[in-house]
């Protein structure tokens, strides 16, 4: 039994009280998505501060957008590892895409920082992109049917659609104005910070229960 499914049954009362051995999984939970929520939220925040900047000044702000894919490739990994026991798919599967998401952001963030962006920030940007899209494809439909983030269990899904639709609907704002992009960049952003916020507000089970208070 995966450590979330602890957590329902413990609470619910279908089980008797959990022993002190049963939370001690549980407690590996919650480190794992703090990580994943402040990560998903930091990127948010610098993909979202950049674009507010350019529909407001059509200047684009130094570094956000480029550091940004690091932080969403953290955020997948984590989740990955935090509900991996929940997730009808194989485990080197799911690891796989988790850790070229991560490994891919931070080749980005590198390249940039470095100079190489024309050689590899835009293929690793790709790279995690895409890693995302389908490792929240893979993992979504049972986050959102078993409720593991709670009220915000749908938001993986939406964000590997939202990753995939902002490209179409990029490239329609774009040809009415250039600056018009952004919209399309703030919603990806919008739909990770509720990621964020669901990872951040998820409750291990050793947290609720009045016999572990």
């Amino acid at each position: 039994m995966s450590a979330l499914d602890r957590h329902h049954i413990c609470v619910h009362g279908a089980h008797p009280p959990c022993s002190a051995d049963e939370y001690g999984p549980d407690m590996g939970v919650r480190p794992l998505l703090t990580l994943c929520g402040v990560s998903a939220l930091l990127g948010a925040i610098l993909v979202g501060y950049k674009g507010l900047a350019i529909l407001a000044t059509n200047d684009q702000p130094d570094h956000a957008f480029e550091v940004a894919p690091f932080f969403f490739g953290v955020s997948a990994l984590t989740l990955v590892y935090a509900v991996i026991d929940d997730i009808q798919r194989p485990r080197w599967l799911l690891l796989t895409f988790g850790w070229l998401a991560a490994f891919a952001g931070v080749v980005a963030a590198i390249a940039h920082f470095a100079g190489r962006e024309d050689d590899f920030g835009d293929l690793g940007y790709l790279v995690s992109t895409v890693s995302t899209v389908v490792l929240f494809l893979m993992i979504g439909r049972d986050i959102r049917r078993k409720r593991l983030l709670g009220p915000w269990s749908f938001a993986p899904i939406l964000l590997a659609l939202s990753l995939v639709l902002a490209i179409p609907i990029g490239a329609i704002l774009e040809g009415i104005d250039e600056r018009f992009l952004e919209i399309a960049l703030l919603g990806v952003a919008g739909v990770w910070a509720m990621l964020g916020v669901g990872a951040l507000t998820t409750r291990p089970q050793s947290q609720t229960n009045p016999d572990h208070a």
